[in-house]
């Protein structure tokens, strides 16, 4: 069966290749190579997008690390003040 399928695409010529490479996608038109391309443009740019946005919140996840370590030595100084007072503190946690 495939020899004579390959035969009857022989007997086309290159023409019949052609045809053959097109069907199975071997070749591409222009037109799809065009479009494919800008696809790739386009995810390229969403991705660039996207590395930028994850910079942004890593950046800002950092700083709020970085808050909550001098509101936790802030709170630790002030417990240090108090006590040195003589004023009570609450116990594990605070709280009411």
């Amino acid at each position: 069966m495939t020899d004579e399928i390959t035969r009857q695409i022989l007997q086309w010529g290159p023409a019949g290749v052609l045809v053959v490479l097109l069907l199975t996608r071997v070749l591409v038109t222009r037109a799809e190579l065009a479009q494919a391309q800008a696809d790739s443009t386009e995810w390229r740019r969403l991705f660039e997008a996207e590395q930028a946005a994850h910079r942004t919140t890593q950046s800002a996840l950092e700083e709020e690390r970085k808050r909550m370590d001098a509101a936790t030595e802030s709170s630790h100084m002030a417990e240090m003040i108090l006590r040195h007072l003589g004023h009570p503190t609450a116990p594990g946690g605070g709280g009411p």
